[in-house]
């Protein structure tokens, strides 16, 4: 169960950071 948790903490804070990184891009874009 934890590393089940542990993984869905990864894969968060991994799109997390691919959302930011995309609407950097954008805002560059604009």
């Amino acid at each position: 169960m934890k590393s089940v948790y542990v993984f869905r903490i990864i894969f968060l804070f991994k799109s997390r950071n691919i959302l930011i990184t995309i609407n950097k891009n954008s805002f560059i874009a604009i």
